[in-house]
């Protein structure tokens, strides 16, 4: 099956076709450019240029490939012109036809071209019929999947010790029928079968060319034949073939007397025969998916990370993390192709993972060993993205079993197989999140625009709430405030408190808004054996440009003028020059006297 990057690769062939809707009633463009560095496609309408995102097509075409065929506007969500032109664009290629499905336009990945590039293809009636039956059973997949029952998971582990004593032809033989069998032939395995160095590199074998050697189209016998002989003529390969796909392959008949390379060979071998796990049997009183919540400055990041140690005290580096913001992606969360530069200074589209995947692809790897260390994904601020779109299908995953592992699966798309084979070195069309992989994050839902969760999204993640004055035991640290007549001795904890009592009690403020105990940092009230602050300096700063700041344009808006009723409120620089002055006099006397009562 095509990848997304390949069929981006031939959409190149639709550049400058008018390109017709499937209803014939939109009007007709064509595509103007693929800029895949900004992820858009540039599309001419009537002498017009419009940009649209290639995440749309993304979108698409991952169904494509997963299901019979795809309703664009249920993939996109909504309808009209602007859902039409990303179904044209994909209906405008050979291998792609259209169909009705409840009398429904949809579109097929078919595999093969049927018709011209630029034209489109309505289905044929028989072949319609059978796609919208598999879009109507209960698990709908696109008919080009190898069936599930394939995936090799059941076949048994070979004999090590068995294919050791075989003769060389019987050994590489049966190593390469395993392999088949397996499913093991892919874009990570072949390359090294081929390759004189890393075959070389990898089993010590050395040959003319690697371990299998493919006759290209085009050459003749003489020149085949002095390719597969060394410097005597004497021929370095088995006359046999063997078949990879429609491709003949020569197999190397070298293979050393001392077996080391065939132990080399055998070890590689079994290390892609290793089942990917996603039950490993790791036990931790931990929550795999974990959200900690309060208002600011009440330590949920401090809580994280000490658990952070805690949890991965024999691995500490075996973590992730990640700052949520509004124009966070998915693309950047999972992964999405990016242009690379190689060795030759070449321009290439390759995938690149998100923090995600990096740490799912981390926890399998570890899952196959004999002893899985856990690994920790780490999000800051979750709630400041969308984070429906931020996990797309992966939200799915977010539901764990008893084990620990998740309890439904996703099907990988193309991209993602060809990922997880070159990393894991073994094809898998699900993925599952494992039960050695923890998800934790942190929200605080007082913030300026943080988007709304979903309940189905936040029934799949355990909650923990920090109230305003846990962890404060350590904060304080007393300073002077004010000038003259005015100055005091203030204790930084002390004087938290009575601004969060007077925000609750006084004006109702919600509890999210309150201050908690690190609002400020342990830097800006740091204090000595007697309790004095270090750097009043320091601490005078950081409370203006920090507190009086989120008081005056966030906490205390609305009631501003009553909260500074001992001082000019008019701007907040005028109540910043007042807290030089007079401290925290310009909260009023009934603030002062409030102050006095508590006891830290």
């Amino acid at each position: 099956m095509k990848t997304y990057l390949e069929m981006l690769d031939d959409l190149l062939n639709l550049v400058g076709l008018p390109l017709e809707s499937i209803s014939g009633q939109a009007t007709p463009f064509s595509i103007s450019e693929i800029d895949r560095t900004n992820d858009r496609i540039l599309l001419d309408i009537n002498g017009h240029i419009k940009s649209r995102p290639l995440e749309e097509l993304r979108k698409i075409w991952e169904v494509m490939c997963e299901k019979p065929c795809a309703h664009v506007d249920s993939v996109l969500g909504g309808s009209g012109s602007s859902r039409s032109q990303p179904e044209t664009i994909l209906a405008n290629l050979p291998y792609v036809e259209w169909l009705l499905v409840d009398g429904k336009k949809n579109i097929a990945y078919v595999g093969e071209n049927t018709h011209s590039p630029g034209t489109l293809k309505r289905m044929d009636d028989e072949r319609s019929n059978e796609y919208e039956a598999l879009m109507h059973s209960p698990y709908p997949r696109n008919p080009l999947l190898p069936p599930e029952d394939e995936d090799g998971d059941d076949i048994a582990t070979p004999d090590r010790e068995h294919l050791l004593e075989l003769g060389n032809k019987d050994f590489i033989f049966s190593c390469l029928e395993i392999m088949s069998r397996h499913r093991l032939y892919n874009g990570y395995t072949l390359p090294i079968l081929e390759s004189r160095e890393q075959c070389a590199l990898l089993f010590r074998h050395n040959n003319i060319h690697g371990i299998l050697f493919r006759r290209e189209p085009g050459i003749t016998d003489e020149e085949f034949r002095a390719a597969i002989q060394d410097e005597g003529e004497r021929t370095r390969y088995y006359t046999d073939t063997y078949s990879i796909g429609e491709h003949e392959y020569y197999v190397s008949s070298q293979w050393r007397g001392d077996r080391r390379d065939r132990e080399a060979f055998l070890d590689w071998l079994f290390e892609l025969l290793l089942t990917i796990r996603f039950e490993t049997g790791f036990v931790s009183d931990y929550e795999r998916n974990r959200i900690v919540f309060g208002a600011t400055g009440t330590g949920k990041s401090h809580r994280l990370n000490a658990d952070r140690l805690l949890l991965l005290s024999t691995c500490p580096n075996n973590f992730e993390r990640v700052t949520f913001h509004p124009e966070y992606t998915y693309s950047q969360f999972v992964g999405s192709y990016k242009p690379v530069t190689d060795e030759r200074g070449d321009i290439r589209y390759d995938f690149v993972p998100g923090p995600f995947m990096r740490v799912l692809v981390a926890a399998l790897k570890s899952g196959r060993t004999d002893t899985p260390q856990p690994h920790l994904l780490l999000i800051e601020e979750i709630n400041r993205a969308k984070v429906a779109a931020v996990f797309g299908d992966v939200f799915q995953l977010l539901d764990r079993d008893d084990s620990g592992a998740s309890a439904y699966e996703i099907h990988a798309t193309e991209d993602i197989k060809k990922y997880l084979i070159s990393e894991l070195g073994k094809a898998t069309n699900i993925i599952r999140i494992p039960d050695n992989m923890f998800i934790w994050a942190t929200m605080n839902s007082a913030d300026q625009g943080v988007y709304p969760m979903d309940t189905a999204f936040k029934r799949r993640w355990n909650f923990e709430y920090i109230g305003i004055d846990e962890n404060d035991a350590a904060v304080g640290g007393v300073v002077t405030l004010g000038r003259g007549a005015n100055a005091r001795e203030v204790n930084w904890n002390q004087l938290r408190r009575a601004i969060n009592e007077t925000l609750a009690v006084n004006y109702n403020v919600n509890e999210d808004k309150l201050i908690g105990p690190y609002f400020l940092s342990h830097r800006d009230f740091a204090y000595d054996e007697e309790g004095r602050m270090v750097d009043p300096e320091r601490f005078i700063r950081a409370f203006k440009s920090k507190v009086l700041m989120y008081l005056y344009e966030d906490a205390a808006k609305a009631i501003k003028h009553q909260l500074f009723d001992g001082c000019d409120s008019s701007r907040y620089s005028s109540v910043c020059t007042a807290f030089d002055e007079k401290g925290i006099d310009i909260f009023g006397q009934a603030f002062v006297d409030l102050y006095n009562s508590l006891e830290v």
